[in-house]
């Protein structure tokens, strides 16, 4: 009568080899094919729970992470909240360095009316006004379908470790105005060898040097034609 988690019995199971190659291929979720966006302008967005209370408050960090350059946007609130995404993303179009095309989410009530509505998205969540006023497109993920917001999720364990580790602060002034310092070093400082060891801002550099290598391109051969 002891209770073991089916969890605990798999990884004894396969630690003496009495798992087959083949089962544990077909338990093992199957990844869709990464790749990255050729230009700058789509962006991944998801809450993250602050890892330990501030003033004995659970704090939410909110992240928005571009799927070409890796640049990104968090702040840090005390609600999860559709008016916290709001106030997120006024406050981010103001410091974007360039123009976005699609905001990607998951089915989160302060991102979409999907379920609470009761007829599916109506298009009046704040969020679905937010991006048609500003022309930007709003995509949710499949339900169970996490990947799909992979880069944002990966992110957020960089912060476990480069950030929030160094805490716990002592007060909600003092975490927000150290995520922006932390927000920026990523930004300007943080070279990795998924982006050729650039910054995010340098890949937003080479990419529109690319962009108007490109519509230099095509004007010249229309001239000449």
């Amino acid at each position: 009568n002891i209770a073991i988690p089916s969890s605990t019995v798999y990884a004894i199971l396969k630690r003496l080899q009495m798992v087959s190659i083949r089962l544990a291929s077909r338990l093992t979720k199957k990844h869709l094919k990464r790749y990255r966006r050729p230009f700058p302008g789509y962006l991944q967005m998801d809450f993250k729970y602050v890892p330990y209370p501030t003033e004995g408050l659970q704090l939410y960090q909110l992240s928005c992470v571009d799927h070409h350059s890796s640049w990104r946007f968090i702040r840090i609130y005390t609600e999860k909240s559709a008016d916290s995404v709001i106030h997120f993303l006024n406050e981010m179009k103001k410091n974007c360095p360039f123009p976005i095309e699609e905001i990607q989410t998951d089915n989160d009530m302060a991102f979409t009316d999907k379920f609470w509505s009761g007829r599916g998205v109506t298009g009046s969540h704040p969020l679905d006004h937010w991006c048609a006023q500003e022309n930007i497109r709003h995509r949710l993920i499949p339900i169970g379908v996490k990947e799909l917001n992979g880069k944002v999720e990966n992110t957020h364990k960089q912060d476990d470790r480069e950030f929030f580790a160094k805490g716990p602060y002592r007060d909600l002034k003092t975490i927000q105005i150290n995520s922006l310092g932390y927000n920026q070093r990523w930004n300007e400082q943080r070279r990795t060898r998924a982006l050729g060891f650039k910054s995010p801002n340098e890949v937003i550099r080479e990419a529109y040097v690319r962009a108007l290598a490109l519509l230099s391109f095509f004007v010249n051969d229309q001239n000449r034609a």
